[in-house]
């Protein structure tokens, strides 16, 4: 039996491990995504001011979008909050430090 399984506190933290991957992912799907959109856009721009006409969009995934990235950036800050409240952290101001977290990602 491996230790996280015996230790509760210990498998939360390889859950949360996990979840800060499948963001890190999703990301990285998304930053492509967006940069062939805009590789897209920019040809399309070209072909436009050549008097040529546009390319079709590609069939192909485009990987999550910014909804489905929020969502989940969400619930992993639920996650990390209970953690903490879990392993007896003080959260006091844990409000103030999260509304500036998603303050930064959605700023920029």
């Amino acid at each position: 039996m491996s230790e996280s399984a015996k230790d509760p506190v210990a498998a939360a933290a390889v859950r949360l491990e996990a979840a800060v991957e499948r963001l890190e992912r999703a990301a990285g799907s998304a930053r492509a995504a967006l940069a062939a959109a805009r590789e897209q856009a920019a040809a399309a721009a070209a072909a436009a001011a050549a008097g040529a006409a546009s390319p079709s969009g590609g069939a192909g995934d485009p990987g999550p979008n910014r909804v489905e990235l929020a969502a989940l950036a969400e619930r992993l800050d639920t996650t990390i909050v209970k953690l903490r409240a879990a392993l007896g952290e003080d959260v006091e101001g844990a409000e103030e430090a999260e509304a500036r977290d998603v303050a930064e990602r959605e700023g920029g």
